[in-house]
């Protein structure tokens, strides 16, 4: 029986215009496959992921502005409070307003921090109290709060602190995002409050 013979390649021979031909399309038909299953998905992704970074450094930014604009405002009620203007309702009320005594002001100066009303676009995360120390004319208890959420969350949060009931002085506020590609923030608040000397322990 004769054996089959394969035909033998001619390595020297140019190639046809067809077989050109079909060789480019072959390439531009595997260029368009990489194109639409590898490239254009991770070129998607890379612009979410930048649009995504940049909108949280945006909240960052403005969050820092945010705080700036607040430890203003906070300076100013300290010193309101070592010369309070006769002529402002907010700060007479809040200097002149009837107390308990100093377990029931911190206690309840702590439960309104924590509160829906103020805290709620926040997630408090941890609200203690530290050694109380006498200054003139009032007893003044530190207060560090820890809490979390979005920018807006953080910025009401802020402005809550302004018009707080208490005569409470922001000493320190620090914010830093969570973690990478994360749009929560987390902050951390040292405050002093401040209770009128002559009350019952």
């Amino acid at each position: 029986m004769e054996k089959l013979r394969l035909p033998r390649a001619d390595l020297g021979r140019k190639p046809s215009k067809r077989e050109l031909f079909f060789f480019v399309f072959m390439l531009i038909g595997i260029m368009i496959l990489f194109l639409n299953w590898l490239w254009f998905p991770q070129s998607k992704s890379l612009k979410s992921l930048g649009a995504n970074l940049k909108a949280i450094q945006m909240q960052v930014d403005a969050a820092q502005e945010l705080i700036n604009a607040t430890k203003k405002r906070l300076r100013d009620m300290r010193s309101e409070m070592k010369d309070p203007d006769k002529d402002d309702a907010y700060v007479n009320k809040v200097l002149n307003r009837p107390v308990g005594n100093i377990s029931y002001e911190v206690s309840s100066a702590t439960d309104l921090l924590a509160s829906h009303r103020i805290a709620r676009k926040v997630r408090i995360l941890k609200m203690e109290t530290g050694k109380s120390k006498a200054e003139k004319g009032y007893t003044v208890v530190p207060i560090l709060i820890r809490f979390s959420g979005r920018y807006a969350g953080i910025r009401d949060y802020l402005k809550a602190l302004e018009n707080f009931e208490r005569p409470l002085v922001v000493k320190t506020i620090k914010v830093e995002k969570k973690g990478a590609g994360s749009n929560i923030l987390l902050a951390l608040i040292k405050a002093d409050l401040y209770i009128p000397k002559g009350l019952g322990a």
